[in-house]
């Protein structure tokens, strides 16, 4: 999953293909399974969605989408964290890349706070790759 992602990202930074300014669907980290569900069911079918499923997650690639180009990363109910979501996207900033990040549980929050952290020195090491 890092190495399909950080490639996607990578690409996406060099290629320019970043948010203005995003706007995320629930206000907090914090959703009910049932939100999970829709919110999965919502970004795998909209169009230009490219899902593609690994061993404990989905991940969907929406840098594609005008509106809002970002990777979601959902995870299955094999991993600790699930049902979680982290949403990644690339936005410029003052002529630089940055990577955002922006996630959702509906599970255990010390595991989903874990996950999420897995994620820091992948979103690094995606921005140096791409300078």
């Amino acid at each position: 999953m890092r190495q399909l992602a950080a490639v996607v990202l990578a690409l996406c930074i060099t290629m320019g293909v970043c948010a203005q300014a995003l706007t995320w669907r629930y206000p907090g980290d914090r959703i009910t399974f049932d939100q999970w569900t829709a919110y999965f069911d919502e970004l795998a079918h909209r169009k230009g969605a490219i899902v593609t499923e690994q061993s404990q997650y989905y991940i969907i690639n929406l840098f594609s989408d005008r509106e809002q180009p970002a990777l979601y990363v959902f995870t299955k109910p094999n991993h600790p964290a699930y049902p979680a979501v982290v949403i990644r996207a690339v936005e410029t900033r003052d002529g630089e890349s940055h990577i955002v990040r922006h996630g959702h549980y509906a599970g255990d929050q010390a595991q989903f706070d874990r996950w999420w952290h897995a994620f820091d020195a992948l979103d690094k090491q995606n921005i140096e790759d791409a300078r």
